[in-house]
Formats: structure tokens, sequence, C-alpha cells
């Protein structure tokens, strides 16, 4: 699976495309709401921070894609520690190289950049995202809102994922 993410000032965009079928998911973190946009059928459906971490919710590595605290990574995750191990280059750029045990004692490592204080690269046991051909300024304020043209789908509890892969009728 390969994307683009694009990171500004309080917001996220990670654009993705497998199996022929695209999608994009824009992350505003001031307040806490994910919309995943259906790039085909022109639909978004929104999730606040309490839909996604209900209790008993799988934890996705894509989670950790997220700007970091430099001094203090695991700050705002109470269930969460960290150790810094050492400090690495990854695609070109320096990094902080960070160890992240959970309260089952799964273990993430995180290289996040010293100077965008953003992951470079994210590795857990079954999986591993790494960013490259990475380019500063800020984006385009426009990746960050959803399109006028696309509909607010309402997932009726169903996971959105679920919802997502669904084939168009």
């Amino acid at each position: 699976m390969s994307g683009k993410i694009f990171v500004g000032h309080g917001h996220m965009r990670l654009d993705m495309a497998a199996g022929g079928h695209e999608s994009a998911t824009i992350t505003d973190f001031a307040t806490k709401t994910t919309d995943m946009l259906v790039i085909e059928q022109k639909m978004y459906i929104e999730h606040k921070a309490s839909q996604i971490s209900r209790p008993g919710a799988r934890a996705k590595l894509s989670d950790g894609l997220k700007p970091y605290d430099p001094e203090h990574p695991c700050a705002d995750q109470p269930d969460i520690t960290c150790k810094k191990i050492s400090v690495e280059t990854v695609s070109g750029r320096p990094c902080d190289h960070w160890e992240f045990t959970d309260k089952n004692n799964k273990v993430t490592n995180a290289w996040i950049d010293q100077k965008l204080h953003f992951p470079i690269k994210l590795a857990s046991e079954d999986s591993t995202i790494l960013l490259s051909s990475i380019t500063e300024g800020e984006p385009d304020a426009s990746l960050f809102r959803i399109p006028s043209d696309f509909q607010k789908m309402e997932t009726g509890g169903k996971p959105a994922s679920a919802i997502a892969r669904a084939p168009n009728k």
C-alpha cells in the first residue's frame, strides 16, 4: 500500500490507494475529529475521537502518525510508557528513536524527526510505516477541507472501514 501524507498546523491528511480504490483521511487535532473520504463515491464519514478510541478497539500503527512533544512523546498517552533508544538518520533526516510499550506489553518503535516532531518511521511486530520524499512547507489549506461536492455518510453504528469497502451499487 502506498500513499501521501500532508501535515499542517493542527491538521493531517493521509491519501491512500489500495485495491484500485482511493481514500483520504483528514484529521483535525484540535477538535479530535477524523473524516474518512471515499473518493469514488464522493462521500465522507465523520468520527470523533471518542468513537474511534472506544474500549476494546484495536489500535492501528497509523494511529501513531501525529505530532509528538519531542521531550515527552508519551505525555498524552496514559497507558503508554516510552524510552529513548538513540538518535538515527531515517529517510535522510535526524530522528530520535523511541520505544513505546503499551499496558499489554506491545512494543512500537518510532523514529521522530527532530525538526518536524513527526514520526518518519513506525514499526511494530507486524507492520512498518516509512515516510520518504519529505518536503518541508505548509500544505495548501484546501487539503484539510472536505470537498463541497462530497456528501456525509451515516454509518448507523457500523465500522467506517466496513462501509468504505462496500461495493458501489
